[in-house]
């Protein structure tokens, strides 16, 4: 959520040792050129999470969404965030946690509640289930149990600390998973792709994680999310290359868009699907003028923050303007649009690229896929609103709904 576990290896470790699979197909592996899209044929390990938390009928992604696991006890409720990287645990919810020297002291920062975490890295078994407690699915992920949280609102990214940490309480109820991308950078530099829990499956069920058969990486739909992408779960989807992160391994940088106010050039930047929140940041450059009003903010305790205006349109291209695969759009205040954020709160700087966090409500109209693996990210257009209000290129892509 951000503003602007003999064990069975995990799947990361067994692709740090190899080179990245082979991307294109035939035709492309030929010519040596870049592929349109990622090729899943070989791939048919995958399983299916619902969610478990409660939305209103037919408003998805209103609520913060919760998938069921276990860390060792009962099995609990977690928040699922794409806005950050790594799970959260109170010390206090973790059976037979005691701090060891050889655990790693550590913590994460959420930039949109100004949230600091403080505690130290253990490993641990998730086992993620369904909501009459199967298990379907078996991660081995370095789980933050944290002992205490802060409201830090002059935190400093570059060096992780808070220069007035008045006001730590101890924690005992935090329970939160974090399983976005390219989040390392935004206070977040403990939050590596070796801390993803989607990412590092070691059992299907009762079934060991195959390298070969097994593509890391997830697609999120209105009802769960697909861990394993394989042919059945990809149908359908548009997609972009991702540039390379500086983390190793499945570490990928956020995916490319260009951002449009009102009449203004579609100025190029990159976005973050986030789950965690209801409204939109946006990082606007000078060619983008807006308009703000004063408004709540729902990440702080309903505290004023400028944002945009009633009128205000914004359009998002992926990955531009000059040949984009999908694009929404919306005009702060019109209630007919389900993927309008609660409030579209922009930063002015002084810069040449902008950044849009979209917020949960984007998820009404697209499934969002991340290929840890290959570097893509796909978009799935699902409607049924107005096409007026967004879509993929081309339209036949999305010629039927899909249902997981």
């Amino acid at each position: 959520m951000t503003n602007r576990i003999t064990r069975a290896r995990p799947l990361a470790a067994l692709l740090a040792a190899a080179a990245t699979a082979t991307l294109a197909g035939p035709a492309a592996a030929q010519t040596g050129a870049t592929p349109a899209a990622p090729d899943y044929g070989a791939y048919t390990q995958g399983i299916f999470i619902p969610f478990v938390s409660t939305q209103p009928p037919g408003q998805p992604f209103t609520n913060a969404v919760q998938l069921s696991f276990s860390a060792g006890g009962a099995p609990r409720r977690v928040t699922m965030d794409t806005g950050s990287t790594g799970v959260m645990i109170s010390s206090l919810l973790l059976p037979g946690y005691t701090p060891t020297a050889a655990d790693s002291a550590g913590w994460e920062f959420l930039s949109s509640s100004k949230l600091l975490f403080r505690g130290h890295w253990v490993p641990r078994d998730l086992v993620f289930m369904d909501g009459q407690g199967r298990r379907l699915a078996t991660a081995h992920v370095p789980v933050l149990a944290v002992d205490s949280v802060i409201t830090c609102p002059r935190f400093d990214m570059a060096s992780g600390t808070c220069p007035d940490p008045s006001g730590a309480k101890v924690d005992s109820t935090t329970v939160y998973m974090g399983v976005g991308f390219g989040r390392e950078h935004n206070g977040q530099t403990q939050g590596t792709p070796d801390k993803n829990p989607f990412l590092n499956l070691t059992r299907i069920g009762d079934t060991p994680v195959q390298r070969g058969s097994f593509r890391p990486g997830y697609v999120i739909t209105r009802t769960g999310v697909h861990l394993g992408l394989t042919p059945a779960n990809t149908a359908n989807f548009v997609y972009e290359r991702l540039t390379a992160g500086a983390y190793g391994t499945m570490d990928w940088n956020g995916a490319p868009i260009c951002l449009q106010v009102n009449a203004s050039p579609c100025v190029a930047g990159s976005v973050l699907v986030d789950t965690g929140i209801e409204q939109m940041y946006l990082t606007v450059t000078p060619r983008i003028p807006v308009d703000t009003v004063p408004r709540p903010n729902p990440s702080r305790h309903g505290a004023s923050v400028g944002a945009l205006a009633d009128g205000s349109q914004v359009t998002v291209r992926f990955p531009g303007a000059a040949s984009p695969v999908a694009h929404y759009t919306f005009r702060v205040g019109d209630t007919g649009n389900p993927m309008q954020p609660t409030i579209a709160i922009p930063s002015i700087v002084d810069t040449t690229a902008t950044f849009v966090n979209t917020g949960r409500h984007f998820l009404r109209d697209f499934d969002v896929l991340f290929d840890a693996q290959g570097g893509w990210f796909g978009l799935r257009w699902t409607g049924p609103v107005p096409s007026r209000f967004g879509g993929v290129t081309p339209p036949a892509t999305a010629a039927r709904r899909y249902e997981r």
